[in-house]
């Protein structure tokens, strides 16, 4: 039967405007889910704020130097961080920083979220000087009652990580410690390979350096030395070469205990490697050193005067019968002490590069 035209043409209107109402509500819908959406993100912003923090770029293991090239900034919610992460890169470069006399340095933030340095002064923490760095130069002072500068020589010492840590976590002064190793103007770094080392020494790694005698005393030489590993030309592993940043007094100190290392059949100056280097604290040096290093050190005018304070202090009357009880006896015991002084250092080196070839291939092949 035929449809009246007028009938079928009312029919889509209807249809029409139907379906332009459902469009508007849900043009309606869509437009109130997107405002709704917006508040609540406005509203969980207010409630969670986004800041800045320091975060890493890379893995680094305990033990590890952590350079300024390592560190980033990343933006995250406030409810993720820590309440202690970091946000000022300041704070971590003043956190290097120590005075020439031992001093701490506090960096405190301001109400600008600006880094603000204090020398403390004593064991109370309370008895603080405001440190000022001066413009357009890496040089610090304080202020007297005069409002004069008085200039103050700093050491700056390596930031390293006290835990393994993955790439993109946050930062917090906790999770970071001060190297032992203070860059002072005397340290130079000095290359040996006369050591035993162990098998496995990586670059980074942290050692002690130890001389063991035949009777079974062993002392530290020098205590939680980061060590590099060279490379030899072709690109594989020195096997028995090391490099370390030593003072003055370190170096001299090293330079008495290799002498009598050789001298002394059957003691053997060998290293030790530190097994949680980021948390665990150096070793004090016991080895006393030898009078003839310790006058060189007094007639030495190149020496800071530091450098041989601390090892005369470490040559006291205690050390000095130390060595005359065990030492200088176990030297003259040895009738041929000089004739065997040459032997004896090539059987170390060689042995320790025999071993530490092996390794190396092994690691090689895998």
């Amino acid at each position: 039967m035929a449809t009246n035209p007028m009938k079928r043409k009312s029919n889509n209107a209807f249809l029409l405007g139907v379906l332009v109402t459902l469009l508007i509500s849900a043009c309606i819908i869509a437009f109130l889910l997107l405002q709704m959406k917006k508040m609540s993100e406005e509203i969980s912003s207010e409630e969670d704020p986004l800041v800045n923090v320091i975060a890493l770029t890379k893995n680094v293991q305990s033990g590890q130097e952590i350079t300024d090239d390592m560190l980033k900034t990343l933006t995250i919610k406030k409810s993720m961080l820590p309440g202690d992460a970091e946000s000022n890169f300041d704070r971590f470069s003043n956190y290097k920083l120590t005075t020439a006399d031992g001093k701490e340095i506090e960096t405190l933030l301001d109400e600008n979220n600006q880094a603000v340095m204090y020398i403390i002064n004593g064991t109370n923490k309370n008895d603080k000087t405001r440190l000022y760095k001066e413009a357009n130069s890496n040089d610090y002072y304080t202020l007297t009652n005069q409002n004069e500068k008085q200039y103050v020589k700093l050491n700056t010492s390596a930031l390293i990580a006290k835990i393994n840590m993955a790439e993109n976590t946050v930062l917090t002064l906790d999770m970071v410690a001060k190297s032992d190793e203070t860059i002072t103007d005397d340290v130079r770094r000095q290359e040996y390979n006369c050591i035993v080392l162990p098998l496995d020494l990586q670059t980074n790694n942290y050692i002690d350096v130890r001389l063991m005698l035949p009777n079974g005393q062993d002392f530290i030489v020098v205590a939680k030395k980061q060590v590099t590993v060279p490379l030899n030309t072709d690109g594989t592993t020195n096997e028995d070469t090391i490099w370390m940043n030593l003072s003055e007094d370190e170096t001299l100190t090293m330079s008495s205990a290799i002498v009598e290392a050789f001298k002394i059949t059957g003691a053997k100056l060998y290293a030790t490697v530190y097994t949680d280097a980021g948390m665990q604290e150096p070793a004090t040096p016991t080895y006393p050193v030898n009078a003839e290093a310790t006058a060189l050190i007094q007639n030495n005018p190149n020496i800071l005067q530091e450098a041989k304070d601390k090892l005369y202090q470490r040559y006291t009357q205690e050390f000095q019968n130390m060595r005359n009880n065990e030492i200088n006896q176990a030297i003259q015991a040895q009738e041929d002490a000089d004739a065997n002084y040459q032997e004896q250092m090539q059987e170390s080196i060689t042995k320790s590069k025999e071993d530490r070839q092996k390794y190396l291939q092994t690691v090689t092949q895998y």
